[in-house]
């Protein structure tokens, strides 16, 4: 289990890893794929990031996503969190101590679809504000490595702020 939060530069190789994911989510998901979009932190040049690939899928609709649940077990995702709105599958490294890919799958028409994309895009058109989120992150992991709790909320808070400035 990840206890002590690690932060990376930017790095194209991540660009590469996700065209290999979205082929293998593609062929998951079918003909309900509507697209995937590579967001997080990996998907900003100016912004440090944990060294997890994100993928965001749309899809036309979540029923029968639970059915697939063995063919994206045997391609190393593991189902981690699914309600009525959202399926959540990661991969973790062989040693399972770390996620190297989180997969977050919405239904289109869903509002976080807009805020996730938003932020994406706002960031990689401002760096001042990349910039800004990327210190935000290096000083709280300066003094605060261990407090997984504490980073998420703190990014949570900041994505909150920039979506309130730009909506």
């Amino acid at each position: 289990m990840e206890n002590k939060i690690e932060l990376v530069e930017y790095n194209d190789f991540w660009l590469k890893v996700f065209e290999k994911e979205s082929q293998t989510l593609a062929k998951l998901l079918r003909n309900n794929l509507m697209g995937c979009e590579h967001i997080g932190s990996t998907a900003m040049p100016k912004v440090v990031a944990r060294p997890t690939l994100d993928i965001l899928c749309v899809v036309h609709t979540l029923d029968g996503i639970e059915m697939f649940r063995n063919e994206f077990k045997d391609q190393g995702f593991s189902l981690t969190s699914n309600d009525s709105k959202h399926f959540l599958f990661e991969r973790k490294s062989p040693e399972g101590d770390r996620v190297l890919t989180s997969v977050r799958i919405l239904k289109k028409g869903d509002i976080k679809i807009s805020d996730i994309l938003d932020f994406r895009d706002y960031l990689n058109a401002e760096p001042m504000i990349a910039t800004e989120y990327k210190n935000a992150k290096l000083n709280l992991i300066q003094n605060h490595s261990n407090d997984i709790a504490l980073y998420e909320e703190m990014k949570a808070r900041f994505i909150e702020a920039v979506l309130s400035k730009i909506s």
